[in-house]
């Protein structure tokens, strides 16, 4: 009877994962598995598949993505064909992986190695992208000429796979004989797999590996290492006959490796592969060291040699993103052919790593951040001022404003939670990226949290916003609607006004994009200083909108994810919904100034991003999320009993019910977003239905890692569905901007 027996696991959230947990079994014993306690997002599978042509064989692994970091107790169980059950049991340990966001404080020879280290990222990433698009361009044009012949799409892909069956044969060889002279070099198990191919190389490889020579006991190492004073003779011709061995291995490998390059390099050259990451790093490695005319790059060793990795990954993402997306696998708009980096049209960033063991990625006491090849670099704001908290207004459903609490402007990049969890060994620093917005360079540190640093990530984010984790899952569901004037509306009559940055900042905007355009420039020539620093100065103005933004989303995101047990938003296409009403010359289009006010006013408001926020805050707070479909006519449906007005303008902000047994009178808004809450949650929200994002986990004693129960709200609750039937106080209703239905 096969029994399952993984031990205790840790993964990460938002990452992939596949754990066997079964060995395989013939599929005539009638063995059946499962598993209780998974964390959300992770499933039970059992996969068969055909060893020959009598037995069929069966496994059982657990797939997915863990979605909320927490600890959970799994049971597996295995019950065979006699009815024995057998089971076991293990603790999964979901960390979390979160970015903190701090602001550099750089010098001036600071800032120039940043943006060489950018530069390095664009050329790498340049670099591995000529390569794929290369080898593809070589693939269509071999693909064309065959079509050409005369061959069917079938025919002609057939023929190319037939012509390049030797050349990966010997690809393939040559990559084991590498993969085994490593092996013996740093001491490991043979990898016992070896390629089909032509049997006469496979004889010569071996007979290679089977002239080096004969290794030497590590304990007579050891004992060398350790010897004070001059070794014995026997001792000095051990560590001679070492030497010589791994001196050996070391001239076949590198030649092994040229070897492997040059065959890729051929199967790149016929299209037949597309270069990877390592594919198009081992091909730098070899002609890093040529001078530039010669297609090298002598000054690799003046970065951190971490950023060509990074760059080329880059090149990997945006190759596969277009693939996925040709093929259907990934969701959301149409992404185009990857395209090149130029300097000047592309954010400036880069990515560094390190060995989290002996790390190099260090905060030097609060304000300092130790970055490979950089050095320390000084953070701008480590939180040593209380500052002034950032104010978003709400206004309740019985009209009363509330102002919802985010962090203080003093401790905007402060380091010192981030430092005493690392301290306490609740997080581990796992990369950084460095980013240029605007006139400001951000270093975002990718950490590893533990569960307990999540709880009390939590804690502190309940506390900002004064609502419990009971309190929260009280008030039930919500529904929330999107608007220009007022930006979110929820279903209970809560509403967040919209700051709008960027009509705030209109004046601003216009006169920097004035000096822009005075400042003339002649394309082909170099730009001027006068020009080159009123377009620094653009750019802060946006970025300092842009900042402005996505703060004030934050906060209402948080407060929204924090304040419900579910939410339900409506499904956007933002890029049709602003798109522009100019028509064409035979078609002019209608409205235009008016079509063109709203557009301005959407993207000012930002719905999309505010969809965002809200849909991963609420998975990381264990919340529900839904979305409505985008064609659900919420503002034409009255949310009470579903009578529907086709007509009503968009300049009407009260819904009235035409119907006479309802006669429903409501805010435009509110009615919608109530629609929304029902199309994605049909429990009404006082039904007593509960959720508990980690109902088969255990946490840390107490309540799960969220805060006491005795917590109050400091205002009341949210008024019942039956409330004020106009507006949201009752009174007349005051006038607001409109919100497409």
């Amino acid at each position: 009877m096969p029994i399952i027996s993984p031990g205790n696991q840790e993964s990460n959230a938002d990452g992939a994962i596949e754990l066997r947990i079964a060995a395989d079994i013939d599929e005539t014993t009638g063995c059946t598995f499962s598993a209780t306690g998974l964390p959300d997002g992770l499933e039970f599978e059992r996969k068969k598949f055909e060893d020959d042509e009598e037995h069929t064989w069966q496994t059982g692994r657990i797939i997915g993505t863990p979605k909320r970091a927490g600890i959970y107790q799994v049971t597996v169980t295995a019950i065979d064909k006699a009815g024995t059950k057998t089971t076991a049991s293990f603790v999964w340990t979901v960390c979390a992986m979160r970015a903190y966001r701090f602001a550099l404080d750089l010098s001036d020879p600071q800032i120039t190695a940043m943006q060489q280290h950018a530069g390095t990222a664009r050329w790498a990433y340049n670099k591995a992208l000529e390569a794929k698009v290369n080898a593809h361009r070589a693939y269509t044009e071999r693909l064309k000429a065959l079509l050409a012949s005369g061959l069917t799409p079938q025919q002609a892909k057939a023929q190319m796979k037939k012509e390049s069956a030797a050349l990966k044969a010997q690809t393939a060889i040559w990559e084991h004989h590498r993969q085994c002279l490593t092996a013996m070099n740093l001491g490991r198990a043979l990898p016992a797999k070896t390629p089909r191919g032509p049997q006469e190389l496979i004889d010569d490889l071996a007979a290679i590996r089977a002239m080096v020579p004969d290794g030497v006991d590590p304990a007579l190492l050891t004992l060398v290492g350790n010897w004070k004073g001059q070794p014995p003779t026997a001792l000095c011709w051990a560590r001679d006959r070492h030497e010589a061995r791994q001196k050996w291995i070391k001239t076949h490998l590198v030649m092994a490796r040229q070897t492997v390059t040059h065959l890729k390099q051929q199967l790149f050259d016929l299209g037949d592969t597309i270069p990877n990451m390592i594919e198009n790093l081992a091909n730098w490695r070899n002609t890093r060291d040529l001078p530039k005319e010669e297609g090298g790059s002598p000054w690799w060793q003046e970065v951190s040699s971490y950023v060509f990795s990074g760059g080329m990954g880059r090149a990997d993402a945006a190759w596969s993103n277009w693939l996925k997306s040709l093929s259907g696998q990934r969701a959301g708009k149409a992404v185009g052919y990857p395209r090149f980096k130029k300097r000047g049209q592309c954010a400036d960033s880069f990515p560094l790593f390190h060995d989290v063991t002996n790390p190099s990625i260090r905060i030097e006491g609060y304000r300092h951040l130790r970055l490979p090849n950089i050095g320390e670099v000084r953070v701008h704001n480590s939180g040593h001022r209380s500052g002034t908290r950032n104010r978003v207004t709400a206004t309740n459903a019985k009209g009363v404003k509330r102002t919802v609490s985010g962090q203080s402007k003093g401790r905007l990049g402060s380091t010192k939670r981030l430092v005493r969890m690392i301290e306490r060994g609740d997080a581990i620093v796992q990369s950084v990226t460095v980013v240029r917005g605007g006139h400001r360079w951000y270093a975002n540190v990718l950490v590893k949290l533990t569960p307990e640093a999540m709880r009390q990530r939590e804690m502190v984010a309940r506390a900002h916003q004064k609502v419990s984790k009971k309190r929260a899952q009280g008030r039930g569901n919500v529904g929330v609607e999107w608007g220009v004037r007022t930006l979110a509306t929820l279903s209970n009559g809560e509403s967040f006004a919209n700051p709008k940055p960027g009509k705030k900042n209109q004046r601003r905007l216009r006169v920097a994009s004035q000096k822009v355009s005075r400042k003339p420039h002649k394309r082909g020539q170099p730009i001027s200083a006068n020009r080159a620093a009123a377009i620094r100065q653009l750019g802060r103005v946006h970025h300092e909108i842009a900042e402005t933004r996505k703060g004030n989303h934050h906060q209402i995101s948080a407060a929204i994810s924090l304040g419900y047990r579910g939410v339900a938003v409506r499904g956007l296409d933002v890029k049709s919904m602003t798109k522009s009403a100019k028509g064409t010359v035979e078609k002019p289009g209608k409205h235009v100034k008016v079509k063109s006010t709203f557009n301005r006013a959407a993207l000012d408001a930002a719905p999309g991003m505010l969809q965002n926020q809200i849909s991963y805050k609420t998975t990381q707070y264990g919340a529900k999320f839904g979305v409505a479909p985008k064609d659900l006519p919420s503002s034409q449906t009255c949310s009470a009993c579903g009578w529907r007005d086709p007509s009503i303008p968009l300049t009407q902000m009260t819904f009235r019910c035409g119907n006479v047994e309802c006669g429903k009178k409501i805010d435009r808004e509110v009615n919608a977003a109530r629609n929304i809450r029902n199309s994605v949650f049909p429990v009404a929200s006082d039904s007593g239905d509960t959720l508990n994002a980690c109902v088969d986990g255990i946490g840390p004693p107490g309540s799960r890692g969220q805060p006491s129960p005795k917590q109050e709200d400091p205002e009341p609750h949210p008024p019942p569905e039956d409330g004020p039937a106009e507006g949201h106080s009752g009174e007349a209703i005051p006038r607001r901007s409109h919100t497409p239905g």
